[in-house]
């Protein structure tokens, strides 16, 4: 989840490279480019031809991309009228859409496809580079399974060069040593990890540097910023007043929160599809035109923020009918908290300092990033790629209190471990502050399709391999991944200083680590 970082990027305020974009061009611009050989490569170079898988989805994908490579709008009308909606087409009007591609399409530059990757028949991952901006981005299509299969959402996020995978890593004498070796070979400035074996935690270390510009080293004890991995506590949260007799799993967005005008789409959405991202709200995992960024920001209290976010979003047409598919969306989670806002007329940022925090011992969660002009000597989070890594200053951005519940938590590797250990033992049967069946019910996804979202965690089961949850987060500045495999009771957590440049490193410390500890991850 990343919305003012993004915009620093890409109209390059704070932005060593200066690449300028138009707002929001993250999330169209590969889909309206070229598709052709990254900058710099021969002319007379060969154009190397991916080999499309034989889905509708990656079909789909492969029409858009050859249509917006064409001289001329007429591809892309028609192919805007055959994935489009009549809805859709009626609130943005066919004519807007092409003038849109166009526009980016000539911003944008060319566009190498790197990898297409399906998920299923009706859903694909397309990583390609844009050539102007020099990124690498991931393009997630999801169409309706429904006939006739209209397009439901298309997602950017940066992500890193399919043909550029880590460096592997050697085993090691221990956890530390190997976090050494990732930051000498990644050149990012700090990872610290903690393994869990038997249900216990049995190993914290870290290694790097605070910031990359100074040689004070991380500690085990600091705090990183976990992104989207909160969205398991804002869900674990919820879990509690659900118990506790304040919300009902299956309590209505319009009955609880019937004081805001929405569509009636929205008005029987469950609080528990909410947290599964099945009420068919937008992602908001992109960046908000600056103007409406400031304006939810100065509606008053952080509750105040919310209430002003969802009487905009609910009377947006829902991306899919409600309950249809899993959509990943940010503004889901903002509405959940604002339903336990209501409920119990505390707000949600009070909600999880004195309620979750203490009742889990976890001592160095709070909100917000780890170091603050309070609180200096903590790890701070780094723009850009290694070698040229630039940390992120106070002030640089926020992410807006409105949307804080999707995932604005920092927190220590060994506390983020203790509260991994509690979820373990509530699938294991154990009860705890929460019963186990109800944390149960926070790893059961609807449906048995894997892998599938349930609430806060991917739960996947790939085939021969053993079943793991996990879940990862990052706003652009640090990076965390959380993976337990609960048959086994082991888990291991994973937090680096910077942002989607660790994801490599951090899956290859995961692997490393599994091998060092004697199990088996995959």
């Amino acid at each position: 989840m990343n919305l003012s970082f993004w915009r620093r990027v890409f109209t390059g305020k704070g932005n060593a490279r200066g690449a300028a974009a138009p707002i929001g061009a993250v999330l169209t611009l590969a889909c309206f480019a070229a598709v052709a050989e990254p900058a710099g490569a021969q002319e007379s170079a060969p154009r190397k031809e991916l080999d499309w898988p034989d889905t509708f989805a990656a079909k789909r994908a492969h029409a858009f991309f050859k249509a917006a490579e064409a001289e001329d709008d007429a591809p892309m009308r028609e192919f805007q009228q055959l994935i489009r909606s009549p809805e859709s087409l009626k609130e943005t009007p066919l004519e807007h859409r092409v003038t849109k591609a166009r526009s980016l399409r000539e911003q944008a530059g060319a566009v190498e496809i790197g990898k297409v990757v399906p998920d299923g028949e009706y859903n694909v991952d397309v990583i390609g580079k844009s050539s102007k901006l020099g990124l690498w981005l991931k393009f997630r299509f999801v169409f309706d399974p429904a006939e006739p299969h209209y397009l439901v959402s298309m997602q950017g996020t940066p992500t890193t060069a399919p043909s550029e995978p880590p460096v592997a890593l050697e085993s090691a004498d221990s956890v530390e040593k190997l976090l050494e070796q990732a930051c000498k070979k990644s050149g990012i400035a700090a990872f610290a990890i903690a393994v869990i074996k038997e249900g216990r935690v049995q190993e914290v270390a870290a290694a790097g540097v605070r910031r990359n510009d100074r040689p004070d080293p991380v500690r085990p004890t600091d705090r990183f910023h976990i992104g989207s991995v909160g969205k398991s506590m804002a869900a674990t949260l919820v879990a509690k007043l659900v118990e506790e007799g304040k919300l009902r799993w299956d309590s209505k967005v319009g009955e609880v929160l019937s004081g805001i005008p929405m569509r009636s789409e929205y008005a029987d959405v469950t609080l528990e599809q909410l947290l599964q991202h099945r009420g068919g709200i937008a992602a908001y995992t992109e960046d908000l035109p600056m103007e409406h960024d400031q304006a939810l920001k100065n509606s008053g209290t952080c509750t105040k923020q919310r209430t002003a976010f969802a009487a905009e979003f609910l009377n947006e047409s829902p991306v899919v009918p409600p309950g249809a598919v899993m959509i990943y969306s940010n503004a889901g989670y903002s509405l959940a908290a604002l339903m336990a806002e209501n409920v119990t007329k505390k707000s949600w940022e009070e909600l999880m300092t004195t309620m979750l925090f203490p009742a889990l011992d976890l001592k160095t969660c709070g909100l917000g990033w780890p170091a603050t002009p309070d609180r200096p000597d903590q790890p701070y989070g780094h723009f850009d790629n290694p070698p040229s890594l630039r940390v992120q200053n106070f002030g640089d951005y926020d992410l807006g209190d409105y949307l804080s519940p999707a995932g604005d938590i920092h927190c220590s590797a060994e506390d983020l471990a203790k509260y991994v250990v509690f979820h373990l033992a509530g699938i294991q049967g154990k009860d705890g502050w929460l019963s186990a069946e109800t944390v149960r019910r926070l790893h059961r996804p609807p449906g048995t399709e894997r892998p599938s979202y349930a609430a806060g965690w991917m739960v996947e089961e790939p085939p021969g391999a053993k079943v793991r949850h996990w879940h990862d987060g990052s706003a652009g500045t640090f990076y965390t991944r959380a993976v337990m495999y609960p048959d086994d009771g082991f888990a291991l957590v994973v937090l680096s200083n910077a942002g989607i440049p660790a994801k490599p490193w951090a899956d290859e410390i995961i692997r490393v680590a599994c091998k060092m500890n004697s199990f088996t991850c995959e």
